[in-house]
C-alpha cells in the first residue's frame, strides 16, 4: 500500500506524486494557520441498528444501480410510522473487480423490526477512518487508496468491511457533484463483521 500514488522514476530515485505534494502543502498550511486540512479523520461510531437489504451487485451498478432499494425501505419505514435516522449507507463485502456483496440501508431506531428481505442488524460501536469523496462513483477508487494509505501511515490496520454513506443521491444530483463519505474500520475490533 505504501506505493499507492507514487510514480516510479526508475531505480535511482522516485518522484513525489501530485498527492504527495498536496499533502506537504496541506501540512505547511496547517502549521501556519493551526487548522487541520487533512481530508481523512478518525470517527467514532456509536452502536446502532440498521435496516438493510443484502444482495450481490456488479461493479458497474455500484452504488447507482441499487438506489431503488432505499426507496422500498423508506416506504416500509413510513408504513410503520418510522423514518431513517441517517443518510443512505452501504457496507461492502467480498469486493472484487466484477462485483460485491452489499448491505444497503439506513440507521434506524432500535425498535424497528425487519420483514422479508429487509433485515435489522445491530452494529457495535467502532473507530473508523473516514473521508468524503466528491464526484462520480466511477472515480472513487483513488479516494479509497488515499484513505488506506492514510491509515497505513499512522500505523493502523483495517479491521472490518468498507462502508459508505451517500450524502446526496445520483437520482437528483449530477455525477460531478456527488458526495460520498467512505469509511474503513481500524484497530483490533471489527466494526461490522459480527
Amino acid at each position: 500500500m505504501s506505493n499507492v500514488g507514487r510514480a516510479d522514476a526508475g531505480p535511482a530515485q522516485a518522484q513525489p506524486s501530485k498527492s504527495t505534494v498536496t499533502r506537504r502543502q496541506r501540512a505547511e498550511l496547517q502549521s501556519q494557520v493551526g487548522l487541520s486540512l487533512d481530508p481523512c479523520e478518525l470517527v467514532t461510531l456509536a452502536p446502532r441498528s440498521v435496516l438493510v437489504m443484502r444482495f450481490r451487485s456488479t461493479a458497474a451498478d455500484l452504488p447507482r444501480g441499487f438506489f431503488h432499494r432505499y426507496e422500498a425501505m423508506q416506504r416500509y419505514l413510513s408504513e410503520r410510522g418510522s423514518a431513517p435516522s441517517s443518510d443512505r449507507c452501504a457496507i461492502y463485502d467480498n469486493v472484487d473487480g466484477n462485483a460485491a456483496d452489499v448491505e444497503a440501508g439506513f440507521v434506524v431506531p432500535a425498535e424497528v423490526e425487519g420483514s422479508g428481505d429487509m433485515l435489522v442488524k445491530r452494529l457495535p460501536g467502532a473507530t473508523v477512518a473516514a473521508m468524503v469523496h466528491s464526484g462520480d462513483y466511477a472515480n472513487i477508487e483513488p479516494s479509497y487508496f488515499e484513505l488506506l494509505e492514510w491509515v497505513h501511515e499512522r500505523g493502523m490496520e483495517r479491521s472490518g468491511r468498507f462502508m459508505e454513506t451517500y450524502l446526496n443521491s445520483p437520482l437528483d444530483t449530477p455525477a460531478e457533484r456527488l458526495r460520498t463519505q467512505i469509511m474503513v474500520p481500524v484497530g483490533p475490533q471489527s466494526a461490522n463483521d459480527r
